[in-house]
């Protein structure tokens, strides 16, 4: 069943596509486990064998809600196009919201099943290698007494932060130049120039900076999007560490990366019913 958001849609209509969500191999009796049921008004069902009866809303985020399932389906809708960045004020007023604090509820449910399905996804596949511009730094950070590195490489969206890699390394010459190689999409100009794009301050040892030196940038630089996730992997880091340094690494990364992954409405609305 396909539901036009677009459209204004009855609550009936919403409570169908749900159910076409729900229980998409037909309704199940949780109590009996029978798959014959009656379909009566509202969309709920009463099986036939054992004589109970459910909501399709029953044991969901939606089920005791006062809001129109319209109205969730369209905050859905709205946040998932932003990609999140919609504020509970901005859903009250476009959605008439009775109060503040329902619009905060709703977001926080929508935005944290967008975020799941995001992270979802994005395990099963990966992005792949930065685009350029990157900024790369390497950073300290001291653990309950241990001591690490890692080499960070942020993609740069004009003044935003885009996708980013991190690692632990050691500094040798031979692990940058396979960070470089491993992580960042080298693109070439017309004329086969390499275009200028690993924006970094003086940390590249020399072998790779003659590797790369028509790609490297070394103007004065403020570095904030590098700053600014280096910033927040330490204050995760210092919240996740239980020992594995490599696994923190990794899963902040995919944490960070996931927010570009497209998601449709219907996967959202999965993780929300479950």
């Amino acid at each position: 069943m396909e539901l036009n958001l677009s459209m204004n849609t009855s609550d009936y209509e919403c409570r169908e596509y749900l159910a076409s969500i729900r229980w998409k191999n037909g309704f199940t009796c949780p109590r009996c486990g029978c798959a014959e049921a009656w379909e009566t008004k509202e969309v709920k069902y009463k099986c036939k064998k054992c004589g109970y009866k459910m909501s399709v809303t029953a044991g969901t985020i939606f089920q005791d809600s006062h809001t129109p399932l319209e109205k969730w389906f369209a905050a859905i809708d709205l946040i998932n196009a932003s990609n999140g960045i919609i504020t509970a004020s901005f859903l009250q007023n476009k959605l008439k919201l009775g109060s503040n604090r329902t619009a905060q509820r709703m977001t926080h449910f929508i935005k944290r099943a967008l975020v799941r399905t995001q992270i979802r996804k994005y395990r099963r596949a990966p992005a792949e290698m930065l685009n350029l511009p990157v900024e790369i730094d390497v950073i300290p950070i001291v653990i309950t007494r241990e001591h690490f590195f890692v080499i960070t490489a942020v993609e740069k969206l004009g003044n935003r932060t885009g996708r980013i890699q991190i690692k632990q390394t050691d500094n040798s010459p031979q692990e940058f130049a396979d960070f470089i190689r491993n992580t960042i999409k080298v693109n070439t100009s017309q004329n086969g120039q390499k275009k200028i794009g690993i924006i970094c301050p003086k940390i590249l040892p020399s072998e790779i900076r003659e590797e790369y030196n028509q790609l490297i940038k070394n103007s004065r630089y403020a570095y904030n999007a590098s700053k600014n996730v280096s910033s927040k992997f330490k204050k995760y880091i210092s919240e996740r560490y239980h020992g594995n340094f490599d696994v923190c690494c990794k899963n902040f990364c995919i944490t960070q990366n996931a927010r570009f992954t497209s998601v449709s409405f219907e996967e959202i609305l999965e993780i929300m019913l479950k």
